[in-house]
């Protein structure tokens, strides 16, 4: 493989600078105020009850799913997209629980809700997972009217969405219960780290006795992760980011399914790491906005519908004509630094550290979206000159994406 030394755009970045990085190594000597500000401020963000703050958001999840488990000792399936985040499915396996998958529409890339009403009549269904993918908005609402009186949790994974609204509300806390990602390439990161939020007094009874259980991490632990923001720092810059991505051991870009992850308290380093938060987020979302919006008028409509401003997208995904068209694409960009960047290899059922477990539902029409779909760098590092060499990179796709699509977004 030929390495490309000059500028390269990451996938997604949300940057973090060393200011932020001296912030978090002050943290660590003030002990847990730094956790409980960080708990206090989101809160008050989110207009929630309670704010629980762990190593990862496949932690989060998995810890959720564990206290759900115990709520409903005789369920044991979740419900999940048959695309996704393959930290969903391991942390499923994680909380010793089994995986029922609902296809997708291309179109929304949200359930597909004639299938979804079949699934939720299955006896032993223990939540269901709607997710904003790539911060492409789920229908929640629609999903709880479904669920109706049922006694299901709808568990809201705006992993990929920290800040996005959805019908004035803030995603996050749509369901019975939501987490976040603060992982790098999410909306906002702290290098590593997982919120949960719910207004659930007793799901939050129950979450808390597995955390006050939970490890922290060691001095020396906190001292890697400041060493890695660091990298972070320096070599997400696009001037500097060839050189990661031009070595192979590193894996950027690849997906794994690894469901043998710790699951921990978040450290005073990562907390610390956040301050100022809001403000930086409030940044992040106006750049991606901004360039998400550069591509809407260039002709270029996101899968998943919808105006710029209506998804507060981390990646702006895309379909082209054909397999064959985005793998041409995808080589391109990568010889000229542009950060396009393929999804997620494989649908759930297919995952091959999942072969042999029995997975129902079906991903017919999400096998198709992994064939077609690209995403489009938008994150604050993407200039207008980086715009003008992805977009006739773009458009060479054809009219299904620069004509076709937006008809129909006018006619929406």
């Amino acid at each position: 493989m030929s390495i490309r030394i000059g500028r390269t755009l990451p996938p997604a970045v949300a940057p973090i600078g060393l200011g932020n990085v001296v912030h978090g190594l002050f943290a660590i000597l003030q002990g847990n105020k730094a956790q409980q500000s960080f708990s206090d401020q989101l809160k008050e963000y989110f207009k929630v009850k309670h704010c629980f703050l762990l190593s990862s958001g496949k932690a989060s999840l998995a810890l959720i799913l564990q206290s759900i488990k115990e709520q409903h000792p005789e369920k044991d399936e979740v419900l999940i997209p048959a695309f996704t985040c393959y930290s969903v499915p391991a942390a499923i396996i994680r909380a010793g629980l089994k995986i029922r998958i609902c296809d997708i529409e291309p179109e929304t890339l949200d359930f597909d809700y004639d299938e979804l009403t079949k699934h939720l009549s299955a006896p032993n269904l223990l939540c269901v997972i709607p997710t904003h993918l790539f911060g492409v908005t789920a229908d929640v609402p629609r999903v709880r009217e479904i669920l109706g009186n049922r006694d299901i949790t709808l568990v809201e994974d705006a992993a990929q969405a920290m800040g996005g609204e959805y019908l004035g509300h803030r995603v996050g806390t749509l369901g019975d219960v939501g987490f976040f990602s603060l992982e790098r390439g999410k909306p906002f990161s702290t290098v590593e780290g997982g919120v949960i939020i719910t207004n659930s007094d007793e799901l939050a009874v129950v979450i808390k006795s597995h955390i006050d259980e939970l490890p922290s991490y060691t001095f020396f632990e906190q001292l890697l992760l400041a060493s890695y923001a660091i990298v972070i720092s320096v070599f997400s810059h696009p001037e500097l980011f060839w050189f990661p991505r031009s070595l192979p051991f590193l894996g950027l870009g690849e997906t794994h399914y690894a469901p043998n992850f710790s699951i921990k308290r978040m450290s005073a380093f990562q907390a610390g790491l956040a301050r100022g938060w809001k403000d930086r987020l409030n940044q992040f979302i106006q750049a991606r906005r901004r360039n998400a919006d550069r591509f809407y008028r260039s002709g270029i409509i996101s899968a998943g519908g919808g105006l710029p401003h209506t998804n507060d997208l981390i990646r702006y995904p895309i379909m082209v004509s054909s397999k064959g068209e985005k793998q041409s694409i995808l080589l391109e960009s990568n010889c000229f630094g542009l950060g396009l960047a393929d999804v997620y290899p494989d649908t759930v059922d297919c995952i091959e550290g999942l072969r042999g477990r029995d997975i129902i539902g079906d991903a017919t029409k999400a096998r198709s979206i992994i064939e077609r779909m690209i995403t489009l760098p938008i994150h604050p590092y993407v200039t207008e000159s980086d715009m003008e060499r992805i977009i006739p990179l773009v458009r060479k796709a054809g009219d299904f994406v620069v004509g076709r699509n937006l008809e129909k977004s006018k006619e929406a």
